[in-house]
């Protein structure tokens, strides 16, 4: 507590005259109407300590809440989140692409994809949101992972070769 209070930036002097005012306001309640007084003590008591919006706004907003179909799993959503965030990253910001991209293919590596899988990933690209043309892409992901990944190895290979005849060709 004592941490908090030391981060925590203090707060303004004009606030201790929000703070008079309340309390005047209640004390001329109290004597202009000490009944009234009261039951706005109570409501006041109720609506302060106890979570009683935070609990009805819960309440009204659930049916609203997407619900997480029961088949996804915890690997399908990493994979249906590596693609959102693919396609939320600009292609202009190339370092970034390129690691959203690599996390797309890790996380369809750790899980194999089938066709079940690809039913299952559209699914929980559907409970993020995410549009159906993205959708289609996961699909293609699945269907030509195993391929991309054997391109990198190769290009991989491809520029070791060439940084090798390049040292080559510098040393003599």
């Amino acid at each position: 507590m004592a941490e908090m209070m030391q981060t925590e930036p203090p707060l303004p002097k004009w606030i201790i005259h929000i703070w008079a005012i309340d309390w005047l306001v209640a004390l001329i309640l109290f004597i202009l109407n000490w009944k009234v007084t009261i039951v706005i003590w109570i409501i006041r008591f109720i609506l302060k300590v106890l979570p009683v919006l935070e609990t009805c706004g819960n309440i009204f907003i659930s049916p609203f809440i997407p619900k997480l179909p029961t088949e996804v799993s915890e690997k399908h959503l990493q994979v249906a989140r590596a693609i959102k965030k693919l396609k939320n990253t600009s292609l202009e910001n190339e370092t970034r692409f390129r690691a959203n991209y690599k996390k797309v293919e890790e996380a369809i590596q750790k899980l194999d994809c089938n066709k079940d899988d690809e039913k299952i990933i559209g699914k929980a690209l559907n409970y993020l949101e995410v549009n159906y043309d993205e959708i289609d892409d996961v699909i293609w992901w699945c269907e030509h992972g195993k391929e991309i990944r054997e391109r990198e190895k190769w290009w991989k290979e491809q520029k070791e070769q060439e940084q090798i005849r390049d040292d080559k060709m510098e040393d003599s």
